[in-house]
């Protein structure tokens, strides 16, 4: 799917430490890239663009995080833009396929000009507080009820009180770690993306904010965590 590749672009070593991303592929449905860089942004705490062809144009969304006006950074870099609007968090803009990579590479310096230093900081919204035993199939099958999940509709964030992981976090890529999580059913599988700095310790009581999903993977599914963020337990 489109999210798939953009995520995994957006995970790729040659992004780490970005600013922002600006994710492009000819072959990407302009119609459907908005809720792709909504849930990117929301993913990596990055402002996030991505397009597709139209017209022979690249044309797509722009997805902001707070603290970062979108209006404001392509104010920086509107020379290589064929027209764009819309408002703080949300942005859609057009330009020339040849100036895609011009773009990117100025949209990124901009995002950085105007970052403040806490942008990445921000306040998670719970859903509700979960027990690990409460981590079952049967909580995944009522989320589905409620998907598709994007703008307006955010999947819901679930937060864990007294985790403890008894397994070192296990790093991958650059940026990221695949963690375990003990629950009375067994072993919870979990991922978190570009948090490789901010490692959780073993056996000690944390406070997790989660998204709870289906992991799908070789044609088989298993429900997987995917970390916002954790505390140590207060």
């Amino acid at each position: 799917s489109v999210s798939q590749v953009a995520q995994m672009r957006a995970e790729s070593p040659a992004l780490a430490g970005s600013a922002g991303h600006v994710l492009f592929d000819a072959q990407w449905h302009s119609g459907v890239v908005g809720i792709v860089a909504g849930k990117l942004a929301r993913k990596f705490q990055r402002p996030c663009i991505v397009m597709g062809c139209e017209g022979g144009l690249a044309k797509g969304s722009g997805r902001s995080i707070p603290g970062v006006n979108l209006i404001e950074v392509l104010g920086l870099c509107k020379e290589y833009l064929a027209s764009w609007g819309g408002h703080p968090m949300a942005v859609g803009v057009s330009l020339p396929v040849e100036s895609v990579d011009a773009f990117s590479k100025a949209f990124v310096a901009a995002v950085a000009a105007v970052l403040p230093k806490d942008a990445h900081k921000s306040i998670i919204e719970v859903a509700a507080w979960l027990s690990p035993d409460q981590l079952e199939e049967g909580l995944l099958h009522e989320l589905d009820l409620m998907r598709p999940f994007g703008e307006g509709n955010f999947e819901p964030i679930f937060g864990i009180h007294g985790a403890r992981l008894v397994v070192s976090p296990s790093l991958f890529g650059q940026e990221h770690y695949r963690f375990q999580l003990p629950t009375p059913q067994g072993v919870m599988h979990g991922v978190a993306w570009g948090k490789a700095h901010h490692l959780p310790p073993t056996s000690r009581s944390l406070d997790m904010a989660v998204r709870f999903h289906w992991n799908v993977w070789n044609g088989r599914r298993y429900p997987q965590l995917e970390l916002v963020d954790w505390r140590e337990t207060q």
